[in-house]
């Protein structure tokens, strides 16, 4: 067994990852490892956002965006709370934080990637660190990654790992199975809603891009 893993990826889960598109490798991750990412974590959303090369604050994003009108997403749950955390991220974590950078680049996540995508190297691209306070009400819009990330090809991963317990109602991921086989590339949205970046004028175009179906108000159908 690689060290560092509680134990390894198995044939059933990689096959499920390449069908699918996404594998739940539920506590994969050695304690050290998931210790280290938590402390890491606590480390850099109590850093000056300014020692980051980027840092956004969703929260204050969706405000920004309900006084242009723009209607973010919510739901009768999220109208109901009173609103005491904020949803912070931060990208490039690693080049600032020793502990995250363990993580990204000394982990077994590498070996877990690798078992995925049947390759022998993997690189890392980049970390997004993301942080929702209790309290926090800001939905994420369904979106794909590739327009963010630049990247082309099929073997490109994220990994989603999270060192407190998730449940569904304490900001589980979540993902439309089989949406990495839709053809062409989708056009990235603000996240807190659903209006995509070039049509609010904070992006241009690259190349051609289609819009994204409703998944919000149609979860049903997938």
């Amino acid at each position: 067994m690689v060290d560092g893993l509680t134990r390894d990826v198995t044939t059933e889960e990689i096959e499920e990852y390449r069908e699918i598109g996404v594998v739940n490798l539920k506590g994969i991750l050695g304690r050290d490892w998931v210790d280290l990412l938590g402390n890491g974590l606590d480390e850099v959303f109590s850093t000056s956002q300014e020692s980051f090369p980027v840092f956004y604050d969703s929260t204050e994003i969706a405000e920004q965006m309900k006084q242009q009108g723009v209607e973010v997403l919510d739901d009768e749950r999220s109208r109901a709370m009173s609103h005491s955390g904020r949803f912070l991220t931060i990208i490039g974590g690693w080049t600032v934080n020793e502990n995250i950078r363990k993580v990204a680049l000394e982990s077994p996540l590498s070996h877990v990637a690798g078992r995925l995508f049947g390759s022998s190297k993997v690189n890392f691209y980049d970390d997004q660190l993301l942080c929702k306070e209790p309290g926090a009400k800001e939905y994420t819009a369904f979106h794909t990654d590739e327009p963010y990330y630049h990247l082309k090809g099929e073997q490109v991963c994220g990994m989603w790992v999270s060192p407190d317990v998730v449940t569904e109602d304490a900001s589980a991921m979540q993902y439309v199975r089989g949406s990495h086989k839709w053809p062409g590339v989708f056009k990235p949205n603000v996240f807190v809603a659903r209006q995509t970046l070039s049509s609010l004028g904070l992006s241009e175009e690259e190349g051609e891009q289609n819009e994204l179906p409703d998944i919000e108000g149609n979860r049903d159908d997938y």
